[in-house]
């Protein structure tokens, strides 16, 4: 198929108004929009300012970033929509993530010449494909709507290497690195009120997750491993409820609530291999260049686990797995598929990824 005419889009705005993970999923569809636009204006619209920071630290020519959260101030959003249709975008894309009713309110505001996303291909957001596309697929699929054929690529991020120098001085160079995100991924609400939060991808309960956490702390450390604590401050109860003989190790570097996001990519720098939940630091770990273990039972490791083949994913056989899409995703008082999932098990995944690591080093 022929590319669209370039001189139709000198002004470019792409709403990516999700996690980090959702995001770093968006990068391949960004870059294809790039090349196939080099002299656009891009301009991209997110809800968290860390967002931004991962935006700069990727490989794809942005030249704006607008971060307002919609859930907290409805009437700054709107606000900021119409100030964009001011600017008489040539083409608004919306992520595949995004409701339907609510992608489409959105770009009617901005008012761009022309709209694209499989909202308006597919009549539906990325929820409705019902799992056959992997969410950087179901991104690229936005690539057909405007005539440009897709290479594929992979998400990557830039590590600082000066960043990572820093980090990477506290460390024995002679001893495997291995990052551990501590976190419980972001939290869903059981009402629509969202006044009952839950942690759908969590390791068990707050008590449980800690538990587990720190039983395959003690694994790593007990094979003369050094582990690096990744985390936000929303992590910080986590690392605080962690028992002393871990944290006190002198093998253990805690980073917890201590590193910017641009920080955070550069550490990924320094480890052999990075594990965790599903969280969206697997996924920047992965475009990174990082080996990735990371733990699934709601979410399918084949539509949302680190799109590249370094990632490894622990799973469990709980019939009522990857229950995403369904009510059950939050009303799940069990979460069995991710607490029946053993600390020994993610090790056992952890020495093989790590085998793998040092074969390429």
């Amino acid at each position: 198929m022929k590319k669209p005419e370039k001189e139709h889009c000198k002004k470019i705005l792409i709403e990516a108004m999700h996690g980090l993970g959702d995001v770093v999923c968006m990068l391949p569809m960004m870059k294809e929009i790039r090349e196939a636009f080099p002299d656009a204006f891009m301009t991209v619209m997110v809800n968290k300012p860390m967002v931004t920071d991962l935006l700069m630290s990727s490989d794809v020519r942005i030249d704006e970033v607008i971060s307002i959260n919609a859930h907290e101030d409805k009437i700054a959003f709107l606000k900021e929509c119409c100030k964009l249709r001011g600017r008489k975008y040539d083409l608004s894309i919306s992520a595949a993530h995004t409701p339907v009713r609510k992608a489409k309110a959105m770009m009617a505001i901005v008012g761009a010449k022309r709209k694209a996303g499989i909202q308006y291909s597919h009549g539906t957001n990325y929820d409705g494909l019902n799992d056959r596309y992997h969410f950087v697929e179901a991104n690229l699929l936005i690539l057909g709507d405007l005539g440009i054929c897709s290479h594929h690529f992979a998400p990557r991020l830039v590590v600082d290497d000066q960043a990572a120098e820093k980090f990477r001085c506290g460390l024995d160079p002679r001893k495997v690195t291995v990052g551990m995100c501590i976190g419980k991924a972001d939290i869903s609400y059981r009402d629509k009120g969202r006044k009952h939060p839950v942690y759908t991808r969590c390791w068990g309960e707050h008590e449980m997750h800690v538990s587990n956490m720190a039983e395959l702390i003690r694994l790593m450390l007990g094979e003369g491993w050094q582990v690096v604590l990744f985390g936000g401050t929303a992590e910080e109860t986590i690392r605080d409820a962690l028992p002393d003989e871990i944290m006190e190790h002198p093998a253990c570097h805690d980073y917890v609530g201590k590193t910017t996001l641009p920080e955070s990519v550069a550490m990924t720098g320094i480890c052999d291999v990075v594990v965790g939940i599903d969280t969206g630091m697997q996924h920047i770990a992965d475009a990174a260049g990082r080996k990735t273990v990371s733990l699934f039972g709601p979410t399918n490791p084949r539509t949302h686990g680190a799109y590249s083949n370094r990632a490894a994913f622990v799973e469990s056989d709980t019939a009522c797995r990857c229950c995403y899409g369904t009510s059950l995703y939050v009303q799940c008082e069990d979460r069995k598929c991710m607490k029946c999932i053993t600390p020994q098990r993610v090790f056992e995944a952890a020495k093989e990824a790590v085998h793998g690591a040092l074969e390429m080093r």
